[in-house]
């Protein structure tokens, strides 16, 4: 985990959420959030994601990455008593789908 964020923070984006469930492992990373932008966060992301690849199939574990670019939601969603930062929900859910959809060699 500590490699993913390094990798991550190294083209200066953000770690949103790490999570683990029965299908592995899922990092969501956002490149371009204020106030670190740049005209090129969908270079960096993807140099960041070859990064954290070509590490991960050193250690022998397998890896996919589902990539989006555009304009998506960031803020924070919820109640008063539980609330969160999150970004690009729909987007979010459709990688997620694509990412499974791989992992399965459906496509």
């Amino acid at each position: 985990m500590v490699g993913v964020q390094k990798a991550v923070y190294h083209y200066e984006g953000s770690v949103n959420k790490f999570l683990m469930d029965d299908k592995g492992s899922t990092l969501i990373a956002c490149f371009g959030l204020s106030p670190v932008s740049h005209t090129d966060d969908a270079l960096r992301a993807v140099l960041s994601a070859l990064y954290i690849c070509e590490r991960l199939f050193d250690l022998s574990f397998p890896a996919s990455v589902g990539i989006t670019v555009g304009d998506v939601f960031c803020g924070v969603v919820g109640s008063t008593t539980r609330r969160e930062y999150t970004v690009g929900v729909r987007r979010q859910r459709i990688v997620e789908l694509l990412r499974t959809l791989l992992l399965s060699n459906f496509l």
